[in-house]
């Protein structure tokens, strides 16, 4: 059988336009860079108007049909959008701005159920598009302005996402390639590595969580031949004892690994910064856990509805929980959580324990992008990594199947 067949032209858009999306805020800072732009925001209204605007025509040209689309998407897209409309009119005006809300949540969200990638295609974009940025990286980042020698908790959130796809582009795409595609592949890679070491040396701990915690789930985690995954159950016993005897010793933990990586000349802010943050406070947290504790309190004032959408910052003064469980649980109680995240977790185990090469590939990225950093910082509605995610894991066709191989991309 030949499956060395074009995959179709549309297909191949929407791959690259999902990339995109996905790869925004980091082609927006290296945009900045370019143009020399010092706003906030830069190029990002713009970017996001027109990635949203060609998602939608893109699931025009792909005849989606509206049978395709999962209906409990349409539900809570909606559930969402009157929910706003009533916090807004009835307790107290949302911290996120409707339009924001449209874009990085809802957009977000409905977008795996009305387009159709291919994996390959779509990690390979979203790790090559940042790579003009390398240019430009001594700029992007720079620590000039930082009292502390650091970069911003966003850059390192931005150039994380190609970082992710080079990991699982060299895990499970590389070795597949011709000739031509290992050069530009390992090109590829090395300038996202050059990324993810300034991400380490000057960036925020978060993302360094996700890296390893993607390392760890293809140590402990196989593919089946066929359908579904193994649990590798001697390995996950000796990380668990492994991080117990770390979290006992942390600091020495943390000591003896900077300690190493300054004798070769290397300093890394992910390290460096708990040893500091233990000397000073004894919270490695950076505060998140008087947060926590805080939103906690007032979730079990209000358990069943909870407080309005985004209303945090209305109510405490601090802008948002820092972790997007307890930011479920404090806007819409019980209640939201049993609509949106015990589907999403349901679903997320189904999909994991029947998946094919393609979900073993995109599920993880998906995953790894939004997951571990939503766990410790970022606004929920803001975040649109998470919301694609959420989406990712109610779309039956977001995947493009019919085809083994492809020759375009």
């Amino acid at each position: 059988m030949n499956y060395k067949k074009k995959i179709p032209f549309t297909t191949f858009l929407a791959s690259l336009i999902v990339a995109f999306f996905v790869d925004i805020k980091c082609i927006n800072y290296i945009l900045k860079a370019m143009v020399n732009v010092e706003e906030d925001r830069g190029f990002m209204p713009i970017l996001y108007s027109i990635i949203g605007a060609t998602i939608l025509f893109v699931a025009i040209i792909q005849k989606t049909s509206l049978s395709k689309i999962n209906k409990y998407v349409i539900f809570i897209s909606l559930f969402i959008v009157a929910w706003f409309q009533y916090t807004n009119m009835t307790i107290g005006v949302p911290r996120v701005p409707f339009q924001f809300l449209c874009v990085f949540t809802l957009l977000a969200f409905v977008a795996p159920s009305i387009v159709q990638i291919n994996p390959k295609t779509f990690i390979k974009s979203v790790m090559l598009l940042p790579s003009i940025g390398i240019v430009y990286s001594s700029s992007i980042f720079s620590t000039q302005d930082s009292a502390n020698d650091t970069i911003s908790m966003q850059i390192s959130y931005a150039f994380l996402v190609p970082v992710i796809a080079s990991i699982i582009y060299l895990k499970l795409y590389y070795k597949h390639e011709n000739r031509n595609w290992k050069i530009i592949g390992a090109l590829a890679v090395l300038i996202n590595s050059l990324y993810c070491y300034q991400m380490l040396s000057f960036g925020s701990r978060g993302p360094f969580l996700c890296i390893i915690s993607l390392l760890l789930y293809f140590v402990l985690v196989k593919k089946r031949n066929g359908s579904g995954v193994r649990l590798q159950k001697s390995k996950s016993l000796f990380i668990l004892i492994l991080f117990f005897f770390i979290s006992i010793f942390i600091l020495e933990t943390l000591t003896l690994i900077s300690s190493a990586l300054h004798a070769v000349g290397l300093n890394l802010n992910v390290i460096d910064k708990n040893i500091v943050k233990i000397h000073e406070t004894g919270d490695i947290s950076n505060g998140r856990d008087y947060i926590a504790g805080l939103a906690v309190q007032e979730i079990y004032k209000n358990p069943i509805l909870g407080y309005g959408l985004d209303q945090f910052e209305n109510n405490t003064g601090i802008v948002y929980p820092h972790n997007f469980i307890l930011q479920i649980l404090y806007d819409g109680g019980l209640v939201f959580f049993s609509l949106l995240l015990v589907p999403v977790i349901y679903k997320l185990y189904k999909r994991i324990k029947t998946c094919d090469e393609n979900e073993y590939s995109l599920i993880p990225f998906f995953f790894f992008i939004s997951v571990p950093g939503a766990l410790l910082s970022s606004d929920l509605w803001y975040n649109e990594r998470l919301w694609i995610f959420f989406g990712v894991i109610f779309a039956p066709y977001f995947f493009y199947r019919k085809l083994k191989k492809s020759v375009l991309f």
